[in-house]
């Protein structure tokens, strides 16, 4: 896997700041809270469930490190991308392990400050003629996650018919 310079270094950035200052510690007390962490298995490489049936991606590696340095037990539940946010809005998880910030959400939920930013792509057939505008796919069926911010963005800014 690749990922963007920027990426890797604001990553590297976010555990240094995490982890300054704390002194190294030989044994830690048990966890004193478990807090529930919604996940969605349609969202690779940022959280999804891998070959052995345990959460994996990105953000589930960043969730446990942060729950690691905060002496806290996390457990993650299961859910398709929209079932995900409603288990959010319904209060029955904690946090979600990590969702772009978009108008339709914002009413919805709390967010913190972005710890890192994401760009999205399109992925095109390579017998199709080149896109290299959202505005440009009004002309084609495309295909994304029910509820995401890329449907979302779709939808705003073009006439494509969506596929979901």
């Amino acid at each position: 896997m690749f990922y963007s310079k920027s990426f890797l270094f604001y990553l590297l950035m976010l555990f240094s700041v995490i982890t300054y200052g704390q002194e190294p510690s030989r044994e830690q007390a048990a966890p004193t809270q478990t807090l529930t962490v919604a996940l969605s298995t349609q969202s690779f490489p940022y959280h999804s469930i891998d070959e052995n049936d345990q959460p994996a991606g990105m953000l589930i590696d960043f969730w446990r490190l942060w729950a690691e340095k905060q002496n806290v037990a996390l457990e993650f539940k299961r859910f398709t991308w929209l079932e995900s946010l409603e288990a959010l809005e319904q209060g029955k998880v904690d946090f979600h392990a990590g969702m772009m910030q978009v108008e339709s959400r914002k009413s919805r939920f709390a967010y913190s400050e972005p710890i890192f930013t994401l760009n999205s792509y399109i992925y095109l057939h390579r017998d199709m003629p080149m896109v290299t505008s959202i505005d440009q796919l009004s002309p084609y069926t495309v295909g994304a996650i029910e509820g995401s911010s890329q449907a979302s963005s779709i939808i705003e800014k073009n006439e494509a018919s969506l596929f979901t």
